[in-house]
């Protein structure tokens, strides 16, 4: 979900709310992993998968 939204929530900025958190989750990552707005989805994928930062 996240790596499908990446490109929407960064380069658009989109937000659904203040129920929507994974725009601000979003944000956080691409800050602790220094993944850019405009990664491939696969890319972005395999980075969290292999992230020892985040949680699952």
């Amino acid at each position: 979900m996240v790596a499908t939204s990446w490109f929407t929530i960064n380069y658009f900025k989109i937000s659904f709310g203040k129920q929507d958190q994974l725009h601000e989750k979003v944000k956080q990552i691409a800050a602790a992993e220094g993944i850019g707005i405009d990664e491939e989805r696969n890319k972005i994928k395999s980075r969290l998968t292999n992230s020892g930062r985040l949680s699952t």
